[in-house]
Formats: C-alpha cells, structure tokens, sequence
C-alpha cells in the first residue's frame, strides 16, 4: 500500500535597515510561519493520545471494515476515530505561535558587530536563528 503524505508550510517576513549614526547601522526584521502537521491523503494514520487514553485513528482508511467492528459486541475500547475529539486528520494540532524577532547592528568605524534573534516558542540565544 502507497502513503501518500502532504504538508503545507506558509511563510513570510519584513526586514529593513536604518542608519541610526554614521557609523551604526541596524538591521531589524519579523519572520512567521506556519508549518501544518502532515496528514495523509487516505486517513491511513494512527496516533496514540495519552489524554484521551486511546488510540487515535485519522480517518476509516486505516480499518477497512470500521462501522461493523466499531459496532461489535467487546469491540475494543481503546480506539477510535479523530475527529469526535477535535482532532484534524493530521492528528496532531498546527502550532500558529511561531514568530521570531531579530535585530542586528554594526558599527562601521569599529569592529563591532552583534545578533540578536528570538521567537515565541524558543529561547533568545544571541548569534542564533
């Protein structure tokens, strides 16, 4: 059997310089993006959700004969379908809070030059994106 597997990654940022002294110059700049959780095309995924206690199934695909098992007497209890607990056919929900801030400087008469980036889910760690 062939999983077909998609993802969809959206993307955008601004940046722009402004010389604040002859010799200093900043460079400031937003990023966002977003990276949707991949899902598979025929729902032939499962996850395990310690929340829910079961695992999770993300469509029919997965179990070919799922309403009569589903419906069976002592049909198990530890599985099921995504979608009744919210869940996308993902599995897993999309992170939306990925915004990264960054300033850099140089001094042109000096040497100096310095980085600082930092995003709402990571730490700020200078010198790094």
């Amino acid at each position: 059997m062939t999983n077909h597997i998609y993802s969809t990654e959206y993307g955008a940022f601004v940046q722009d310089d402004y010389k604040m002294l002859p010799n200093l110059t900043l460079n400031l700049g937003l990023r966002y993006e977003i990276q949707a959780a991949p899902f598979e095309k025929n729902g032939l995924e499962s996850n395990y959700d310690p929340g829910v206690g079961k695992l999770l199934l993300a469509g029919v695909g997965t179990v070919p004969d799922w309403q009569p098992r589903s419906r069976a007497p002592g049909s198990p209890a530890w599985w099921g379908l995504a979608a009744p607990y919210g869940l996308p056919k993902a599995l897993v929900n999309t992170n939306y809070d990925n915004l990264r801030r960054a300033l850099a400087w140089r001094g042109v008469l000096s040497t100096t030059t310095g980085q600082w980036c930092g995003g709402a889910s990571e730490s700020s760690t200078p010198g790094r994106d």
